[in-house]
């Protein structure tokens, strides 16, 4: 496999050449370039063909066309996201997945809403952060898939989608964090977390 790549910060234009390539190497490399991330599932990538191609500055469009053209699979561009899917005349060869998207809210024990927190698909490249609300939302989930939820001074969390389409997560500030300075929206106060009466 042999795969060289000119990036362009998050500009729309695109350069790559790749050989023999798997297509989840070609959208790890847009995303560099682009930020935009790519919707898919497992299911998708087994039916994936190896990728052979040259594009030399194309803008994003032009270059999604000819990465896909020889793929049983198709795109939609959504707002940030390239939505990877079947083509509709594509035979599927293994059980197709259901997904959905699923949102949720990241807070602090106080019930504080943490921003910034990173919310990531266990195992794949998806992933976002909180908003100044605490909030999130992660499309083309899977049942099955497990939420990695971490944020600088808490504990990491893992959590099993399973069937809820909304979930609210807690994060417990780190041991090694006890004893700093904790500084809330409202004010600042030393020592650790207080006792609970």
């Amino acid at each position: 496999m042999c795969l060289q790549a000119a990036a362009h910060g998050y500009g729309q234009t695109i350069s790559l050449t790749l050989t023999n390539a798997p297509l989840e190497t070609a959208f790890k490399e847009i995303k560099k370039q682009t930020g935009f991330r790519f919707v898919y599932t497992r299911t998708e990538m087994q039916a994936s063909r190896p990728v052979t191609l040259r594009i030399t500055n194309k803008p994003m469009e032009e270059a999604l066309h000819l990465l896909f053209s020889e793929q049983p699979l198709e795109y939609v561009i959504e707002t940030n996201y390239v939505v990877v899917r079947r083509k509709a005349n594509t035979i599927p060869v293994v059980i197709t997945v259901v997904s959905a998207q699923i949102s949720g809210k990241v807070m602090t024990e106080e019930g504080l809403p943490l921003a910034g927190a990173s919310v990531l698909v266990k195992g794949s490249g998806l992933g976002v952060s909180t908003n100044a609300a605490g909030e999130f939302s992660l499309p083309g989930i899977r049942e099955s898939d497990v939420l990695v939820i971490s944020s600088v001074g808490y504990q990491t969390r893992e959590i099993v989608v399973g069937k809820q389409t909304r979930i609210s997560i807690v994060l417990l500030l780190a041991e090694n964090s006890l004893d700093e300075t904790v500084v809330i929206a409202y004010g600042k106060r030393q020592g650790g977390i207080q006792p609970e009466q």
